[in-house]
């Protein structure tokens, strides 16, 4: 009995740990917005509402995107239905970012949101 009951914990820990081992970063980038960075480069933007606005200065300001600093490392993001805006300087500075999908729910990019992308 307790071997079943050791064996049973075992693989659910090891389930939880490889799920969560692809996250590099995730947060809040809006009220009711959240995101996710996995390690093959996605960022996930979901949620119901607009994305937080940013700065452009953020160095100085220091009112920058929640991944900014991931910036290098973002290839892909993928915004989810229920998502309403772009927040301003949003995407600054993601340097590798090769595609964006858009959900029809949004209305607005704010300014310089992809500025510094490829």
């Amino acid at each position: 009995m307790k071997k079943r009951l050791f064996t049973t914990l075992f693989f659910a820990f090891i389930l939880c740990t490889s799920a969560l081992a692809g996250i590099i970063a995730s947060g809040r980038c809006g009220l009711n917005v959240t995101y996710t960075l996995s390690d093959d480069g996605t960022l996930t933007i979901e949620g119901k509402g607009a994305m937080a606005n940013y700065s452009d200065n953020s160095i100085y300001l220091n009112n920058h995107s929640p991944f900014y600093y991931y910036g290098a490392k973002i290839k892909n993001v993928t915004i989810k239905e229920g998502v309403t805006s772009i927040g301003s300087s949003a995407f600054q500075k993601c340097s590798s970012l090769s595609s964006v999908v858009i959900p029809s729910s949004l209305t607005s990019i704010g300014s310089s949101a992809f500025r510094g992308c490829i």
